[in-house]
């Protein structure tokens, strides 16, 4: 079944492509990837929706891009986040699950952020390794711990 409606944000790269669904229903509220694998031709690497500018942001979603600012203390929101704007209540909802994934706990959070690379990195997703290998260095993560 291949999901759809505002929980569900489609998602292509070369290897594969798949959807992102926001979980409500789960205790820790994961996020979850439905993979499909593609036969054929390599596909190129493409947003199926705009990637919303600060400008463009509806004003639910410009609040959680202010959170996202402040609890990273930068001011880049980077490409997932502006395509989940299109849906403030989808936007809201993962961002508060990925807080609460990467809150202190019995992984640190640099730890989390490896993992990311790591699963990133088996789906063969370059824009999720370089996303998370960016937040994975912001958190300490050194050139050994990469390797």
């Amino acid at each position: 079944r291949v999901p759809s409606g505002p929980r569900a944000v489609q998602c292509r790269t070369d290897r594969f492509s798949g959807y992102l669904i926001a979980n409500r229903s789960s205790a820790v509220r994961v996020l979850l990837w439905s993979l499909s694998f593609q036969t054929g031709p390599a596909r190129q690497a493409m947003a199926t929706v705009k990637l919303l500018s600060d400008d463009e942001l509806p004003a639910e979603a410009r609040a959680v891009f202010d959170d996202i600012r402040a609890t990273r203390k930068s001011d880049f929101v980077n490409n997932f986040w502006r395509a989940l704007a299109h849906d403030p209540k989808t936007l809201r909802r993962t961002w508060e699950s990925i807080k609460e994934v990467m809150a202190p706990g019995a992984l640190d959070p640099k730890v989390k952020e490896m993992l990311y690379v790591a699963v990133s990195v088996a789906h063969g997703c370059s824009y999720c390794i370089h996303s998370h290998t960016a937040g994975a260095r912001a958190k300490g993560m050194t050139d050994a711990e990469y390797q």
